[in-house]
């Protein structure tokens, strides 16, 4: 375990999501991708991924299981409002709830890897509360987008830094 996971462990932030940095990982034989171990740490428990199509373009967002539960509690659905059950059912069809095995490997449907368009690389970038899967030739990393000082600022400043 690398010394920012320790650190982050004993200040008692393990499991509230503080995914930081970009990655690069090749799909192994089996066409599992492996994530950091940084980043497994800071899932916490449950100890798996909610993975999503994206709605703004060709990669996968992924949270920890427990995050997109949070989210979704508020939004449950009586099983009397068809409006919420076919939104329901449209959305579960774009997602999946992976465990990752013993060296940290997860294996993406292979609709998900399709959709994504990752044949042998992925690039991965966080999101704070998660990160991103891409197609690592199509993935927006830091050093092929510099974003501008404004924007930097902007982002800064939403998060009072």
């Amino acid at each position: 375990m690398s010394d920012t996971v320790e650190q982050t462990i004993s200040s008692g932030l393990s499991g509230q999501n503080l995914f930081c940095g970009e990655f690069t990982h090749v799909l192994d034989e089996k066409r599992r991708l492996t994530i950091p171990a940084d980043w497994r740490e800071m899932v916490g428990e449950p100890r798996r991924l909610f993975v999503i199509k994206a709605a703004h373009g060709k990669y996968l967002e992924v949270l920890p299981a427990r995050t997109a539960a949070e989210r979704m509690k508020d939004s449950s659905a009586l099983l009397t409002d068809r409006e919420a059950l076919m939104r329901n059912k449209v959305l579960a069809a774009r997602t999946a709830l992976l465990p990752w095995d013993a060296n940290g490997r997860v294996r993406l449907r292979d609709d998900m890897l399709a959709y994504a368009g990752i044949t042998e690389k992925a690039g991965l970038i966080s999101t704070y509360d998660g990160f991103q899967i891409w197609n690592e030739a199509d993935a927006p990393f830091q050093h092929k987008v510099e974003p501008s000082d404004e924007e930097i600022l902007a982002a800064m400043k939403v998060l009072k830094l």
